[in-house]
């Protein structure tokens, strides 16, 4: 029997095909599992794994409201000009932010 050359290409492609997708497939399992493992170690950096779940949240509302190191500078045009609200890009945690501040700020009875 005489193959055909267009099932032959098509064969041949349908396995490489295959190749690449087990290949992105592996890529993608190590690529989570890298994420998870960096994300888990970020978690522990910032909010500690014995806190009550109040504390946990103070911690992480704590570490958003610090934010970055400032920068120095008498040049303030020099400074990039972010809005918080594009950067975050979540407003009910902005939200959250601006009331905790306002209980802060505010004198107790």
């Amino acid at each position: 029997m005489r193959r055909h050359p267009r099932f032959h290409v098509l064969w041949v492609s349908v396995n490489v095909l295959l190749l690449v997708s087990i290949l992105v497939t592996m890529c993608g399992i190590v690529w989570e599992f890298s994420i998870e493992k960096y994300l888990d170690r970020f978690a522990d950096a910032v909010v500690p794994l014995s806190a009550s779940p109040e504390q946990k949240v103070e911690a992480i509302l704590t570490w958003l409201g610090d934010g970055p190191a400032r920068r120095l500078t008498t040049d303030a045009a020099s400074l990039s000009v972010r809005d918080p609200e594009t950067t975050l890009g979540y407003g009910a945690l902005l939200r959250g932010l601006r009331k905790r501040d306002k209980r802060i700020r505010e004198p107790g009875p």
